[in-house]
Order: C-alpha cells, then sequence, then structure tokens
C-alpha cells in the first residue's frame, strides 16, 4: 500500500492555531507521495488577513507548543511559540519559509489543514470507535474503496466520497 497510496492530511480533534506576523498569503504544494512524483502535488492555500492567518491543527500535538518552541507546518512555513498556550488560545508567530531553518534549529513538524478549506471526516477504527477530525479539501478526488494514507496518522479505505468523508482505518 506504502507505494501507492496517497498522502493526505487528517487532524483529529481539530484545534484552532492563529499564526502572526505572517507576511502574505500562502499556497503550500506538497507531494501527494514523497517517492512518486508522477502522482503529482497537491495545494493547500493560506489567507491572510492583517498579517494573520489560521489553520487547523491536531490535540494530540498541544504538548509541542510550550514557550520558546519552534513548529514547523510541514510543507508550508516556521513558527515560534512566544507565550503559554491551552486548547482555548494556540497562538504562534512566523519565523520562516525555508525547510532548512527548521532543520538547522530542531522545529518540531507537524500537520495541520486550512482553516477554511477542509472537509469533516469520520475514520472508523478497528474496535469500532470512531475518530472525528477534518481532512484536506485535496481528498475529493479520490474514489470509493482507495487506500490513503493520512500522515502521521495511518491507511485507511476510503467508504463515502464526500462530506462527511467516511473512512476505515487498516494500519499505521
Amino acid at each position: 500500500m506504502d507505494p501507492i497510496a496517497k498522502r493526505y492530511f487528517f487532524v483529529k480533534n481539530p484545534v484552532r492555531l492563529l499564526i502572526e506576523n505572517v507576511p502574505d498569503n500562502f499556497v503550500a504544494k506538497i507531494p501527494f507521495h514523497p517517492d512518486r512524483p508522477t502522482l503529482g502535488f497537491r495545494k493547500l492555500k493560506i489567507e491572510t488577513t492583517d498579517g494573520k492567518a489560521y489553520v487547523l491543527i491536531s490535540d494530540s500535538d498541544l504538548h509541542l507548543f510550550k514557550k520558546g518552541s519552534l513548529i514547523r507546518l510541514i510543507g508550508l512555513f516556521n513558527l515560534r511559540i512566544d507565550s503559554a498556550v491551552n486548547r482555548d488560545n494556540v497562538k504562534g508567530v512566523f519565523l520562516s519559509v525555508r525547510h532548512e531553518d527548521a532543520k538547522r534549529l530542531g522545529a518540531h513538524l507537524i500537520h495541520w489543514v486550512p482553516e477554511k478549506e477542509n472537509f469533516t471526516c469520520k475514520v472508523i477504527m478497528p474496535d469500532g470507535l470512531t475518530v472525528q477530525g477534518k481532512v484536506e479539501r485535496n481528498i475529493q478526488g479520490e474514489k470509493k474503496n482507495s487506500i490513503v494514507q493520512f500522515e502521521r496518522f495511518g491507511f485507511a479505505r476510503v467508504d463515502k466520497v464526500d462530506p462527511p468523508f467516511i473512512l476505515f482505518y487498516t494500519h499505521k
């Protein structure tokens, strides 16, 4: 499955992240598969108003958001956490665009979805529990029964191909 499954960002139990001092709108261009350029790229757009941009992140990444932490939003840009964070107040400051900066500074890499351009998604786990979240809009091109990989979450089979999307978890 890994060599053919397209990658997508899925944000479990989403939390809103405000990024300040963002210089412009951004379009992240991320490959569907890191080793298969023939599968193409997906684009995720971030709009900025008055230097502020919003994305959604998984609540499971909140522990990385401590004062002084550096975060890399995969495929997008780097940010710094300047103040204490809780679920209702997640805020960072734009730092730079270059992935090399994130490597050099030891930034944590996390996935995300645009606040405005996403779909509701449910993943049915093997034990029957349902995981709720948001998935990037690029998934709308998938067909029923296709296998996809939600980055940092696992592989899943598409069951319902329109919002709210429903997928069945297959493996890590």
